[in-house]
């Protein structure tokens, strides 16, 4: 388990620091110095790169077998970007132990990430409106 620790610098920065790596936490400069990031930018890049690295990690199992070896054309083999695209659903658990799950949307033939939408719970209106709102 990783090891985080926050302490006042001064007015609203701070210095957080985790294993060997340490960097400063502020406000812009209407509220404190503008030193680093706020809270807000913290959160969500450690939402997105913990959401990043999932995928990345699904996406580097599943290579192996994004179309079938006989040719079929149950599944579609990518020619461009944009031809094929796939979903799939990344499930894990807080440290607390509740659930999250992600629906994550790749473009198959670039490997890009076109969507991914974390909750604790995905229905299939959820995962209807994420990929409506791709096209």
């Amino acid at each position: 388990m990783a090891r985080v620790s926050v302490e006042s610098v001064k007015n609203v920065q701070v210095r957080i620091k985790a294993e060997d790596y340490e960097w400063i936490g502020d406000e812009p400069p209407d509220v404190g110095d503008g030193m680093g990031p706020g809270p807000y930018d913290l959160l969500l890049g450690a939402l997105g790169s913990c959401m990043t690295m999932t995928l990345l990690f699904v996406c580097s199992a599943k290579r192996g077998r994004l179309w079938l070896n006989d040719g079929s054309i149950t599944r579609l083999k990518p020619e461009r970007k944009g031809h094929v695209w796939a979903y799939d659903f990344v499930s894990c658990r807080t440290e607390d132990g509740r659930a999250v799950r992600l629906l994550t949307v790749i473009d198959e033939y670039t490997r890009e990430c076109m969507a991914i939408q974390a909750a604790r719970r995905i229905r299939s209106d959820d995962v209807m409106h994420t990929l409506t709102s791709l096209f």
